[in-house]
């Protein structure tokens, strides 16, 4: 009867051991699928910082560098997503005001020239008008 009550310590002694053993293969699994995990996580992480912030960068600079008057820069942002529709727009109204300073540029330089035109015939009347006098 001894005998038999330490076959049966024994068997569960072994069957104790077995159940550690499975608990710790478990946990084993289970570190490694969060291992796993968290490498998919950051990669994704990854795509997302590619895809979206440093485009979302570029386009706030080319607006700090409009915003400082310089309209000669552009996002240049090529994809098909909501941030390059709006890239594409940013590029379009920079180019917009650029052609329109250009204008306002050139016509202002006309204006002038037309203007010393103006003082320089004046002042041929001026002494005309002098000459008359005299």
């Amino acid at each position: 009867m001894l005998t038999a009550e330490v076959q049966r310590a024994e068997a569960a002694l072994t069957g104790g051991h077995e159940f550690t053993a499975t608990v710790r293969d478990g946990q084993e699994l289970v570190v490694a699928l969060l291992v796993a995990s968290l490498a998919v996580a950051v990669a994704g992480a990854l795509v997302v910082r590619r895809s979206i912030v440093a485009p979302l960068h570029r386009v706030t600079d080319v607006l700090w560098h409009v915003a400082e008057g310089d309209l000669t820069v552009a996002a240049g942002i090529d994809s098909r997503d909501e941030l390059g529709e709006v890239a594409r727009a940013l590029d379009h109204t920079t180019g917009r005001f650029r052609d329109a300073v250009q204008r306002i540029t050139g016509s202002a330089a006309r204006t002038a020239e037309a203007a010393e035109q103006v003082h320089s015939a004046a002042g041929d009347l001026q002494e005309l008008v002098a000459t008359f006098r005299c």
